[in-house]
């Protein structure tokens, strides 16, 4: 269970031990992605990676901590019911013990989020944000 990661590092580390993710242009298996995309309807831009669930402890920028799911997208959970049903009825328990959603229980409003202005001072002066102001992923 990664602690962190920079960007494409879990990409590239599960394509390492020989379980590259679907649908990965770049660190994945071409031959299989071009056969997901043929016979089984992948969408050529589609990575079946998914943050399910991040939790920040309790810390001085953010002193009551933060705790965010995200259901599985319904056509990652639609290839897993279709191709894999085995795997998630398997994984059931332990992603229902791990709070990660499944399916929306209510809905969800994707919207801007600004980042608050003393946690941007923070950042800045810890130089987490690229020159173009972007926050560099960790």
């Amino acid at each position: 269970r990664p602690m962190q990661g920079r960007w494409h590092q879990i990409r590239r580390h599960l394509n390492g031990v020989s379980h590259p993710i679907l649908g990965d242009t770049t660190h994945g298996h071409s031959k299989t992605n071009r056969a997901w995309k043929e016979t089984r309807n992948l969408p050529g831009e589609r990575i079946c990676l998914h943050l399910a669930r991040m939790q920040i402890p309790p810390n001085d920028e953010i002193p009551e901590g933060l705790d965010v799911s995200c259901p599985l997208m319904d056509d990652m959970l639609e290839m897993l019911r279709v191709y894999a049903p085995d795997v998630l009825e398997n994984a059931l328990p332990k992603l229902k013990e791990e709070g990660i959603l499944l399916d929306a229980d209510r809905e969800y409003e994707v919207g801007q989020y600004t980042i608050p202005e003393e946690l941007l001072e923070v950042q800045l002066k810890n130089q987490m944000l690229n020159d173009d102001g972007k926050a560099e992923i960790l």
